[in-house]
């Protein structure tokens, strides 16, 4: 036999068998139910001088087919999941100002779609200038109703005049730098497909500033 591929008959997927005679007993079951299981149903059919195997019913993604002839295992072929396509992104960051003060205490990065939880400390990341520990670890992540703002602190405990983290480490962030909020492409939306793109937005970090907002 030269050659055991996926294929395609009349329309249809199926596992094309190169170099085997007709009347050859083929069959095609998942690989991990070989010995437990009846051969899937389908029939086969000649395509020039190769067999096709054409099943009843579509094979199934992200599945093993284990491909015997008279008995023996001639192939083992894989069935690729197909790559989800990729449509949520970032809409914006927040602070959209280009300087912020040295005691800042949230971002808010918004999508375009529904987010899934749980991966915001592995693919939201403070980089640049900013000291290590700058982003607040949390059990639990701080979103918006519709899950598509997300909260991001600062360690309030080290920006808090008169705590023990402001007094003993101090504040996060250095007057004079410049930091980087990065979001990545590995973070999941909802569907549990990957963003479309990363995104990033640089600050440069000024003086504290402790006045009260005026409306």
């Amino acid at each position: 036999m030269s050659d055991v591929s996926w294929s395609r008959y009349a329309g249809q997927d199926c596992v094309r068998l190169a170099g085997v005679p007709a009347g050859a007993d083929v069959r095609v079951r998942p690989a991990a139910a070989l010995d437990d299981l009846p051969a899937t149903a389908g029939r086969l059919v000649r395509d020039g001088a190769d067999l096709c195997f054409v099943p009843r019913f579509a094979f199934l993604d992200g599945t093993t087919y284990s491909v015997t002839v008279d008995g023996a295992v001639v192939a083992d072929l894989v069935r690729q999941r197909p790559t989800p396509a990729a449509t949520t992104e970032v809409l914006a960051i927040y602070p959209s100002a280009a300087d912020v003060p040295l005691n800042l205490l949230r971002y808010y990065v918004w999508f375009s779609a529904p987010m899934s939880e749980g991966h915001a400390a592995a693919h939201v990341r403070l980089a640049g200038d900013a000291l290590p520990g700058a982003l607040l670890p949390t059990e639990h992540e701080l979103w918006d109703p519709s899950r598509r703002r997300l909260t991001v602190l600062l360690d309030p405990a080290r920006i808090k005049r008169g705590l023990i983290g402001h007094q003993e480490v101090g504040y996060p962030l250095l007057v004079g730098t410049s930091i980087r909020l990065e979001v990545d492409t590995g973070f999941l939306d909802a569907a549990g497909n990957p963003l479309r793109s990363g995104a990033e937005r640089t600050y440069r970090v000024g003086d504290e500033e402790w006045r009260r907002v005026e409306p």
